[in-house]
């Protein structure tokens, strides 16, 4: 297990100690601690800092403004400014990271639907064909579901005002269009080919997704003994 994982493992217990009346504000600081350019072991430590906070000013009977000040959002930004950020390689290897770990969610994805149509349509020999289209779709989900994370943790605390909900509404609304739109694609290309299909053999397919998976994990672990330091 993870540094962080152990971290975040001790922190449930400290967080089912946050009294109901808290737990909004304290969700929304959190969302908005997720947008920053802090590495996710340092936002864990400043997670724990911030339920600690909110648990001894509960019981001392003091209100969200007493413990955070009148503007959570400026007390967020200040916490932020104070820990150290990621540096250049740091983001590098994280986009890397996380290019690896949307490339095998999507290729397990197409396997299943390949898998499926096999046993459905008695396809020979025994394949996962990988199209131009599902190229396009791993790239196009990957950057909305950047997008869509992206902008509700940047606008977490705008989100607490009516207004904000309801502009909430339509990028879901375009994100939900859009995966049902090119799911349907997906599968679609697999019973009209376009003219480049890449056809690899289960077997492969699987040792190649577990490859993948292997390096995820080995740059996980190189990130988390490099950066990933008590500050």
């Amino acid at each position: 297990m993870t540094k962080t994982k152990r971290l975040q493992k001790d922190l449930l217990a400290l967080e089912e100690q946050i009294a109901p009346e808290y737990r909004t504000q304290y969700s929304d600081m959190i969302v908005y601690l997720r947008s920053s350019q802090v590495n996710e072991y340092h936002q864990e430590l400043i997670r724990q800092d911030i339920a600690q906070l909110l648990v001894d000013g509960q019981s001392r009977g003091e209100s969200l403004q007493a413990i955070f000040g009148p503007d959570s959002r400026s007390f967020m930004d200040d916490v932020i400014a104070s820990a150290p950020m990621k540096t250049q390689t740091e983001r590098l290897l994280g986009n890397v990271g996380l290019g690896l770990m949307i490339v095998t969610i999507m290729g397990v994805i197409y396997g299943i639907r390949d898998i499926i149509l096999y046993f459905t349509l008695k396809q020979s020999p025994p394949t996962v064909n990988i199209t131009a289209a599902d190229l396009v779709l791993m790239v196009i989900i990957g950057l909305l579901s950047v997008f869509l994370v992206g902008w509700i943790s940047r606008n977490a605390f705008d989100q607490l005002e009516a207004s904000a909900k309801s502009s909430l509404i339509k990028p879901i609304a375009i994100g939900l269009c859009i995966g049902v739109v090119f799911v349907g694609l997906m599968f679609l290309s697999a019973y009209f080919p376009e003219q480049f299909t890449l056809r690899i053999p289960f077997i492969t397919y699987a040792i190649a997704l577990a490859i993948l998976g292997l390096i995820r994990l080995g740059l996980s672990r190189f990130l988390e003994d490099r950066y990933h330091k008590d500050f």
